[in-house]
């Protein structure tokens, strides 16, 4: 069987800062303090809400393809890192 890293663990979400993270450790919070500068990006409100929501919904559906083709999806990081 044939494992896959989750899409939420390649995918970077650009930061106010201009620093990037992957998707997947946003799960769950409503800001993010950048660990490169300090700063708070608030991902409740625009632009940030919305490419994130984007980029939920994508990563969500090239899992859920992975899926489709028998591939295990896994964490790089795992939950929460």
């Amino acid at each position: 069987m044939t494992q896959t890293i989750t899409a939420f663990d390649q995918i970077l979400f650009p930061l106010a800062c201009g620093h990037s993270l992957v998707l997947g450790r946003l799960d769950q919070n409503e800001t993010w303090k950048c660990e490169e500068c300090g700063k708070v990006t608030d991902l409740r409100i625009e632009p940030h809400r919305t490419t994130l929501e984007r980029d939920r919904d994508r990563a969500h559906q090239i899992d859920a393809q992975a899926r489709g083709r028998g591939e295990t999806v896994v964490r790089a990081y795992g939950a929460g890192d």
